[in-house]
């Protein structure tokens, strides 16, 4: 074997090695964006089962218009009955807190106003 055939094969080993290096480097990109895309998917699957496989929500305002339109709930009547004159004085002297409310047919509950608007009604 002559020292020309020995350094050209020396030289297409080092060119192998390198051809190698850059396809494991190619392969750890690959397989990099295998695992983003595979992550990517999962949460798209997830988001279409969550739309499509979610428990049918009634909102508090359906309900709102169901009672006042179809049960026949006059909303008018509801307010006075909260924002009764007792009520009243108290939002006018002390603006927000939790006010007691002993109505004769509706029984004792409390009106929780925050800044003079009537947040919920708790027994």
């Amino acid at each position: 074997m002559s020292t020309t055939e020995l350094k050209r094969l020396q030289t297409r080993l080092a060119e192998l090695k390198n051809e190698l290096t850059a396809a494991e480097k190619e392969k750890a990109a690959v397989l990099q964006r295998i695992g983003r895309l595979h992550g990517q998917i999962s949460g798209v699957e997830k988001e279409i089962e969550g739309m499509t496989h979610r428990e049918i929500v009634v909102s508090e305002h359906a309900i709102l218009r169901y009672l006042e339109r179809v049960a026949g709930v006059n909303l008018d009547e509801v307010r006075e009955k909260i924002l009764s004159p007792s009520v009243r004085k108290y939002i006018d002297e002390l603006g927000s807190g939790k006010f007691p409310q002993n109505g004769s047919e509706t029984g004792k509950y409390r009106v929780v106003v925050k800044n003079r608007v009537v947040t919920t009604v708790e027994d």
